[in-house]
């Protein structure tokens, strides 16, 4: 296994790649010190497995989450961004209708793309094709019916679809009445079934 090791030095955030040595024991390892006033650490990776640009993109998430901690102490890690500003804006845009996107949700990434390209195929399966208008309006019609069965926000909704066109068009669904969707798996027997219906339900 070909080893590489990339050095991190924060908070001046350094970088530094040396040349591929031999002997990784794992695929990646972290391993960070604190020496003075500074926090190193050393980024170990199999070679065959990670390039260098995977790894500084690793190292720099890291290291903006570094960054966030320290802004934000009390903050919980979870809500925490690794991307940078620029990342941000390359995956969903400064803004759409106004909002910041990174506060968007799944669904209302989607909407927003309606609003760009409605005639556009979103969807293709075995010969079977939907536009983002079409997906749009089978999403919403699913939405005011679950709402009216009493989904809301944090409702849990099992999926038990096969793959297909009628599965993404239930996702949607789900998101938009403000439920969370809970995928079940239909070749799977009906104990496991219900075992995961009880456990998602307790």
């Amino acid at each position: 296994m070909t080893l590489s090791v990339l050095y991190l030095i924060a908070p001046s955030y350094l970088l530094e790649l040396n040349k591929p040595t031999a002997g990784a024991t794992f695929d990646l390892t972290l391993n960070l010190w604190e020496t003075n006033s500074e926090l190193q650490g050393k980024l170990e990776y199999n070679a065959y497995l990670f390039n260098e640009e995977i790894i500084q993109r690793i190292s720099g998430h890291f290291q903006t989450l570094l960054a966030r901690i320290v802004e934000s102490p009390n903050q919980r890690i979870g809500n925490l961004s690794i991307l940078s500003a620029t990342e941000r804006e390359q995956l969903l845009g400064k803004e759409i209708q106004g909002i910041e996107s990174e506060f968007l949700c799944l669904h209302e990434l989607f909407e927003a793309q309606v609003e760009k390209i409605p005639e556009a195929v979103a969807l293709k399966f075995e010969g079977q094709q939907l536009t983002y208008r079409e997906l749009n309006q089978q999403a919403n019609q699913l939405a005011h019916h679950l709402q009216a069965l009493g989904v809301k926000p944090e409702t849990l909704v099992g999926i038990c679809v096969e793959r297909s066109l009628e599965m993404i068009v239930g996702i949607l669904g789900i998101l938009k009445a403000g439920g969370a969707y809970v995928p079940l798996d239909p070749s799977n027997p009906q104990e496991r079934l219900n075992h995961i219906l009880e456990d998602a339900y307790r």
